[in-house]
């Protein structure tokens, strides 16, 4: 989201992005599995040769190097950490500077989460820390629901009514927003959440409203 490296949360480090640092992983919703098994190796030396510790702000990427790696005994050189983590550990080191929001939120689980369920609990304590609720809903952690990217241009009207269940599940459950982690769903469910008038939230802007640096959004797509 606009302004997310401005932030304090991310004061001081350096964005690597292009296709060379491409995941792979993500590959796998188009046909793709063998593709990280061939060019795997090729993206973790790319991020190696900078020599530098890594926070992946994508699922996809920590899995590649997380789980992916280990599958098929890709060498990884580097220390890395998963965007959860590193931001439960900013807020926690970080806590008088938090203002709790008393809300409650529903989460849309990325594709990749399924890889690494675990890392579920860091998400609960971001919550917790930035004081929102996570109600139990039908559509969330091993029940979640994609956000519809991968059929939305071959089957329009069965990505609609799976959107439409979604939005219906968070409102259903109290939610005050639904919080996303990944671009493409952020974007992909931006209609569906203006027209139910639900907030959308990405996760990094989530912990940058706890930090007075946003509003809490209306809405509003």
């Amino acid at each position: 989201p606009e302004g997310t490296l401005d932030s304090q949360l991310f004061r001081g480090m350096t964005v690597v992005r292009g296709g060379e640092y491409m995941s792979l992983a993500g590959c796998v919703h188009m046909g793709g599995e063998s593709f990280t098994d061939k060019y795997g190796q090729g993206v973790i030396d790319k991020l190696a040769s900078l020599g530098k510790d890594i926070v992946y702000l994508h699922n996809e990427g920590f899995v590649l190097a997380d789980v992916k790696a280990k599958e098929h005994g890709f060498n990884v050189p580097f220390k890395y950490m998963h965007l959860f983590e590193y931001l439960r550990n900013y807020l926690r080191d970080h806590k008088n500077n938090i203002t709790r929001l008393g809300k409650k939120v529903a989460y849309q689980a990325n594709c990749a989460t399924r890889w690494i369920p675990e890392h579920d609990a860091f998400l609960d304590e971001i919550f917790e820390l930035v004081g929102v609720e996570r109600p139990p809903r039908q559509y969330e952690r091993l029940n979640a629901v994609c956000c519809t990217a991968p059929i939305i241009g071959t089957d329009r009207e069965l990505a609609i009514d799976i959107q439409k269940k979604n939005m219906e599940d968070a409102i259903e459950c109290g939610a005050d927003a639904l919080i996303t982690s990944c671009p493409i769903c952020d974007r992909v469910l931006r209609r569906p959440t203006s027209q139910f008038g639900l907030p959308k939230i990405f996760i990094t802007d989530l912990c940058r409203i706890a930090l007075g640096e946003k509003p809490w959004p209306d809405g509003s797509p």
